[in-house]
C-alpha cells in the first residue's frame, strides 16, 4: 500500500505530536509491507485542507494518514462525505483515511497498521536483519545478485547509526516458499560476519539478550567514550542483571588508581595504545569479577572542519594481538595518536581481544562509532 502522511501542528517550529522521527516511522511502515511516498507537515487548518484535497486526487496514494491537531479537519471531512459516527478509518472513493492524535509506536502498530492491512489486497511479509561495519555501497554490492530477482522481492535499507544498517526483505506470501528461503539464506551468508540481529533491535539489546540467557555479567572501563557504552546498555530494561560496573576512567590518574594501569605504560606507550587498553580491561575484569569486559581509549577530537559531517569515513580497521598486547605490524605510532583513532578491548578471563579503528568525522561521530564498535566486537566474542 502507498501511504501519504499529513501532520498538523500549530507550532511554526515544527513541533508536533509525532513521537517518532521520519526514519523510524518509515522503518516500521516498510517492515509491515507498505511504503510512505509523501510526508507533509503543515501549521494550520487551511493548509491541511489544501494538502488533503491534493491527496484525494492523487491516484498513486492508497492510504492517507492525518495526524496531530486534526479535529477540525476530521469534522469537516465527515460533514463533506456525510459520515456519521467515529471510526479508525474511513473509506472514501477507494482511499482509506485514518485520523490519529499521534504517530507513536503504540498507535502505529496497535491501530494504524491493522487498519491498513484490512484494506490491503495482497499479503506481504518482511524479513528484517541488521548489520554493522559496512557502508551502504558495500552492502548493496554484496547483495547485488539478490536484489535483482525474479520473485518481485523488495530490499529496503535504513541507516540506524554509523556503518549500522537495517535491511528489510519484503516478499509476497504467494511467492514460492523455497525460492524466498533460498534468497534470504543467501543474503545472510553474503553479509556473514557483520550481522548482529534478525529483528529491529540495537546492538546493546542484542548483547543483553545473549548475556541474560547465558546468566553472564559485564564490566566496562571507558575513556574516550565517556560512559556512553554503559548509557546505551541501561536504556534497555533488565540491564541491571548483566551490567556489574561501568567506570569512566578519563584521566591518567584514574587509569592508574582505579584500573591499575602502570604509569610506565602511559609514559612509554601513551594513553591511546594497545598496552593501555589491555591493562584497563584487565584491571576492571579483576576488580569486578565480571564474566566479560569492554575497555576503550582513544582520541575523539574532530577530524573535520566542524559541523555535521555526512562525509565521515572509516579510514582503517585492525585487529591486534590479544594476550601479549603487542602492536599490529601495520600500526604506525602516528596513527595511534591521530585524531579519530581509538582502541577497543573485549574479552573474558580466557583472553582479551584488542581492535584499533581510525575514522574521519566530528567528535560526536567518533564517539558514537566507538560505542557501537565496542558493542559489536563484544557481540562477536560471545560465540
Amino acid at each position: 500500500m502507498k501511504l501519504a502522511i499529513l501532520q498538523i501542528t500549530n507550532s511554526q517550529r515544527g513541533e508536533h505530536a509525532n513521537s517518532l522521527n521520519y526514519n523510524s516511522l518509515n522503518q516500521i511502515i516498510s517492515s509491515e509491507g507498505h511504503d510512505i511516498i509523501v510526508h507533509s507537515l503543515v501549521y494550520c487548518y487551511s493548509s491541511a485542507k489544501t494538502q488533503l484535497d491534493f491527496f484525494a486526487t492523487t491516484q498513486e496514494i492508497d492510504v492517507v494518514i492525518i495526524a496531530g491537531q486534526c479535529q477540525q479537519t476530521l469534522q469537516e471531512f465527515k460533514a463533506i462525505h456525510s459520515i456519521e459516527g467515529d471510526f479508525v478509518g474511513y473509506n472514501v472513493q477507494d482511499k482509506l483515511y485514518i485520523f490519529t492524535d499521534d504517530l507513536s509506536i503504540v498507535s502505529i502498530k496497535g491501530t494504524i497498521i491493522p487498519c491498513i492491512n484490512s484494506k490491503a489486497k495482497s499479503q506481504l511479509r518482511t524479513f528484517v536483519f541488521r548489520a554493522f561495519g559496512l557502508d551502504l555501497a558495500t552492502i548493496k554490492e554484496k547483495l547485488a545478485s539478490y536484489i535483482k530477482n525474479k520473485n518481485k522481492v523488495v530490499f529496503s535499507f535504513f541507516k540506524v547509526g554509523h556503518l549500522n544498517y537495517e535491511i528489510q526483505i519484503r516478499y509476497s506470501l504467494k511467492a514460492k516458499r523455497e525460492a524466498i528461503e533460498s534468497l534470504i539464506t543467501s543474503s545472510l551468508q553474503a553479509l556473514d560476519g557483520n550481522i548482529y540481529a534478525h529483528s529491529s533491535i540495537t546492538l546493546a539489546q542484542a548483547i543483553l539478550k545473549i548475556l541474560t540467557a547465558q546468566n553472564k555479567t559485564l564490566a566496562i572501563a571507558e575513556s574516550f567514550t565517556g560512559g556512553a557504552i554503559s548509557a546505551e546498555l541501561v536504556k534497555t530494561s533488565g540491564a541491571s542483571a548483566v551490567l556489574k560496573e561501568g567506570i569512566i576512567s578519563y584521566s591518567n590518574s584514574s587509569k592508574t588508581i582505579r584500573l591499575g594501569v602502570k604509569e610506565k605504560t602511559l609514559k612509554l606507550k601513551g594513553v591511546v595504545s594497545v598496552e593501555t587498553v589491555h591493562e584497563m580491561a584487565g584491571g576492571v575484569l579483576v576488580a569486578s569479577s565480571a564474566d566479560y569486559v569492554i575497555a576503550t581509549t582513544g582520541n575523539a577530537s574532530n577530524t573535520t572542519n566542524g559541523g555535521a559531517n555526512e562525509g565521515w569515513r572509516l579510514v582503517s580497521r585492525l585487529a591486534c594481538s590479544e594476550d601479549d598486547a603487542s602492536p599490529h605490524p601495520h600500526m604506525s605510532a602516528d596513527a595511534k595518536q591521530q585524531a579519530g583513532s581509538f582502541f577497543v578491548a573485549v574479552g573474558s578471563q580466557k583472553g582479551v581481544h584488542i581492535y584499533q579503528e581510525l575514522i574521519e568525522g566530528t567528535r560526536a561521530e567518533v564517539i558514537d562509532y566507538g560505542v557501537n564498535s565496542a558493542l559489536f566486537y563484544l557481540y562477536k566474542n560471545l560465540f
